[in-house]
């Protein structure tokens, strides 16, 4: 980008101005003029916003003529609605194109297909690499998914008794360095329970095995060692005795020798034996019998893991496991039953309360990373998220995610379902409130590939380039005020030069926008269909501590937001301080947003005014909408061995089917063609006279090609086309 350039040619701007190019600002202003109207696609002709004249002046609240007077739910789609247009579209072609929808299911397939061989392509390469060269501890179970940027699998470990444990393994494409570049971002949060865990190296390894099979490889390099210690050694305090390898050789040696007199002596006994005829009083040596051979014996155990070489991959990140998806798959799974007529999708209050949870602790752990807090580095449990008991600017990482979506949230376990890794309840900060999931599973945060810190001083916030590029990072309908607001128009230079109050001002409530809108789509089980804003309105909302008052008694501001059609009364059986705290969080500015004490205010709230019959409704609803699928099937490790060792690219579900076929084509490639088998199908037939007879009992042989026995009948020709001669008609 334009940063980039500047790097590559620093004398095209020396003695210039570091103003940002109008080409880069008009791109940014008329992409985001669009999207904050809920329109799709590019600008209209015409439209040069970066071409008039700039004014210096910064609005300190929101331009008016930027708010509309848009009705409520206007332009959101339903899920439900949205499967209904996707059977419409596909009747629609049926019915009137079936020809272009043959073509464009045979390309979504093939698409598919490709993308498929690519992964099992670098499932291999990756298996190899670290299960036979490495020999890490992790086993191939399956493949998730695998895109242009990388490949995401899922790998087993087990313990020295025999437990599996499941990772998610994510792995960059040779070349690219985004895998190591979130790894290492991703690496602050160890131990917070609301984001991802990845391979802890305090926790997560093990050392090497203490059976006999690894006796050998501890010598060698306990002989290793004590050889780097003689060689450091001094001449005058050196011991006597050899070095260690070459007292390991020696005794190898010797065993040697011993094993050969051993088997001398015992040839020369027998010799004796044989000749003074008292064989029959030692005991019988082996011969083949004609019993079967025994069986071979079982392989041996996979190797106990992960190991130390587990982690020593860059480009490789391990992640834990979590099998219920993502948020995405759970709403679209929510609108699909509403299709089908079989749930009214109305989530009940204490999980949207328990989402909102969530969502609070994640942001709370990205600017306050737990782990600072303790020394005991080497902990399994989990650490509960907390505040600072001044929390302030200086005090925060100031991480902005920048990529937080329905997709980057996943579904984790619910607290009876955990084993290890879970919060302790007699933690002293462990807060029954928000960190208990007894009826709600946990919520993970993912994928810290975007993630910046963007501190007031930082380089993303000083240079203007990068301020102005921060801009377009993040998805389409996923961007947050501080990107896209009107105050960029009449800005010239870099934001905080002239201090706006919303643009490119990031801090944790950048993240909080980016949450609420995932809470908009929980409350409302609706998206905007061209992926962009909806209508920015003016309205009152709750801005004090929660209380019984009536709601006319409530205390209310005056507040420009994003959210104002959550208060519409298709809503009404949310909670109604659950959406005015929603609509705060999407508020135009940052400053008119809640803070950390606020919206767990109202939380707790929340969980003192539940009746026990809500709680038990949560309960039951969530048992039945969050089901805990089945986990992978292991495979044998010896099949994950061989295939790959082989050059096919096949899917490791068919594999022993390719195996079999294999065996058969060399069956047939050996097995000589006489008695009643027919030839091979593609053979010449033999020349008359060049072959000898055949004994009387062999049926004559027919002239032409013989169509392979398959079980299937060949196709007939169609049409009046006579038969080649020489080519019978099967």
């Amino acid at each position: 980008m334009e940063a980039f350039l500047r790097r590559q040619n620093p004398r095209q701007f020396q003695g210039q101005r570091k103003l940002v190019p109008d080409q880069l600002r008009k791109t940014t202003n008329d992409l985001f003029h669009h999207y904050r109207r809920g329109q799709a696609g590019g600008p209209p002709p015409g439209i040069t916003l970066a071409d008039q004249r700039y004014n210096l002046k910064v609005f300190p609240r929101v331009v008016q003529d930027e708010t509309f007077p848009a009705k409520p739910n206007e332009g959101l789609l339903s899920y439900k609605d949205w499967y209904q247009v996707q059977d419409d579209i596909d009747a629609h072609f049926i019915k009137n194109r079936p020809e272009e929808h043959k073509k464009r299911k045979e390309k979504k397939e093939a698409v598919a297909q490709q993308k498929a061989l690519q992964g099992w392509r670098e499932a291999k390469s990756l298996t190899g690499f670290m299960y036979l060269r490495k020999g890490t501890g992790l086993h191939f179970v399956k493949v998730l998914g695998a895109g242009g940027m990388g490949l995401l699998s899922v790998y087993v470990s087990y313990d020295r008794n025999g437990t599996k444990r499941f990772w998610t393994v994510k792995r960059d494409k040779p070349g690219n360095r985004d895998v190591a570049a979130e790894k290492k971002m991703t690496s602050h949060f160890l131990r917070a329970p609301h984001i991802i865990q990845i391979l802890n190296p305090d926790v997560d390894l093990v050392e090497d095995d203490e059976d006999e099979t690894n006796d050998e490889t501890k010598d060698e390099k306990k002989d290793e060692k004590e050889d780097e210690t003689m060689e450091d050694a001094d001449d005058d305090t050196s011991p006597s005795k050899r070095p260690a390898k070459q007292r390991k050789l020696e005794h190898n040696q010797a065993q040697v020798r011993k094993a050969s007199r051993d088997h001398r002596n015992t040839q020369f006994l027998a010799s004796i034996a044989r000749k003074a005829g008292t064989v029959h009083l030692y005991p019988p040596t082996q011969q083949p019998s004609s019993q079967p051979a025994p069986p071979p014996p079982p392989p041996p155990p996979p190797k106990v893991g992960p190991t130390k070489l587990a982690d020593d991959f860059p480009d490789t990140m391990i992640m834990e496991y979590l099998p219920r998806g993502s948020l995405l798959d759970w709403f679209r799974k929510l609108g699909k039953m509403q299709y089908e007529g079989k749930t009214d999708l109305k989530i009940p209050n204490r999980v949207l309360w328990d989402m909102m949870a969530c969502f609070l602790k994640m942001c709370i752990a990205i600017e306050y990373h737990p782990v600072i807090l303790v020394e005991d580095k080497s902990d399994s449990y989990f650490i509960p998220e907390r505040l600072p008991r001044k929390p302030t600017a200086e005090l925060g990482s100031n991480i902005v995610h920048f990529d937080i979506d329905a997709n980057n949230v996943l579904i984790g376990d619910f607290d009876w379902e955990k084993t290890d890794g879970k919060v302790d309840p007699n933690h002293p900060l462990y807060d029954r409130t928000t960190d208990a999931h007894d009826k709600t599973p946990i919520f993970k945060l993912i994928d810290f590939g975007l993630a910046e810190p963007m501190a007031p001083k930082s380089k993303n916030r000083a240079d203007p380039m990068r301020n102005w590029g921060m801009r377009r990072v993040g998805k389409q309908g996923s961007f947050m005020p501080e990107q896209f607001t009107r105050e960029w128009n009449y800005i010239v230079d870099a934001a905080d030069a002239q201090q706006p109050s919303t643009a490119g001002q990031y801090s944790w409530k950048s993240n909080l926008w980016q949450f609420a809108l995932l809470m908009h789509i929980a409350i409302t089980l609706s998206f905007h269909p061209h992926y962009a804003i909806h209508a920015l309105r003016q309205g009152k909302l709750y801005n004090g501590a929660p209380s019984n008052l009536p709601d006319w008694m409530q205390p209310k501001g005056d507040y420009a937001t994003y959210g104002m059609h959550l208060l519409d009364s298709k809503y009404d059986h949310v909670s109604i301080r659950l959406r005015h705290l929603v609509a705060r969080c999407l508020c135009e500015r940052p400053a008119d947003r809640p803070d950390f004490e606020e919206i767990k205010e109202e939380i707790v709230w929340a969980y003192n005014h539940d009746t026990p019959e809500e709680k038990e409704k949560a309960r039951q609803w969530c048992r039945e909408h969050f089901e805990r699928p089945p986990m992978p099937t292991v495979p044998e490790w010896t099949r994950v061995e061989a295939w790959t060792k082989q050059n096919a690219i096949v899917p490791f579900d068919e594999y022993e089917r390719h195996l079999e076929s294999l065996k058969k084509q060399q069956n047939q490639q050996t097995q000589p063609n006489t008695g009643n088998t027919p030839p091979k199908p593609g053979n010449t037939p033999s020349k008359p006279g060049n072959t000898p007879p055949k004994p009387s009992n062999t049926p004559p042989k027919k002239t032409g090609k013989t169509p392979p026995k398959t079980g299937k009948t060949a196709p007939k020709k169609l049409g009046n086309t006579p038969p080649k001669p020489g080519n019978p008609q099967p």
